[in-house]
C-alpha cells in the first residue's frame, strides 16, 4: 500500500465551510464502525488541527436501511484551491523523452 502526502493551498488563506451534515444515530453509529474499519485497515488516518475538512455524505445504497456508499463532498474545498501553472505529463510525452 502507497502512502501519498500532499499540501493543498487555498487563495488568499479563506478556508471552506465545513459543517458538518446531521445523520440520524442509526447512520451515526454505521458511518462511526465504517470509518474504524478503514482506520484499522490503515486505509485512512485519523487527523486533528486542520485547518479545514469535507462532508462525508452517506449515498443510500439498495440492499438494506443500512446500506450506504460513502462519498466525501469536495465541491467547497475545489472552489477554493489555488491551481497550479504545472500540467501533468500525458503518458506519450515522457516515453518520448525517455527515447
Amino acid at each position: 500500500m502507497h502512502a501519498f502526502e500532499f499540501d493543498v493551498h487555498v487563495r488568499d488563506d479563506e478556508l471552506p465551510p465545513a459543517a458538518p451534515i446531521r445523520y440520524p444515530p442509526a447512520h451515526r453509529a454505521w458511518l462511526h464502525k465504517y470509518l474504524l474499519d478503514l482506520e484499522q485497515h490503515g486505509i485512512v488516518k485519523r487527523v486533528v488541527n486542520v485547518p479545514f475538512a469535507s462532508q462525508v455524505v452517506l449515498v443510500p445504497g439498495t440492499m438494506t436501511d443500512l446500506d450506504f456508499r460513502v462519498t466525501v463532498n469536495y465541491r467547497s474545498l475545489n472552489a477554493k484551491i489555488r491551481r497550479s501553472a504545472m500540467t501533468i505529463p500525458d503518458i506519450q510525452g515522457i516515453l518520448d523523452f525517455l527515447g
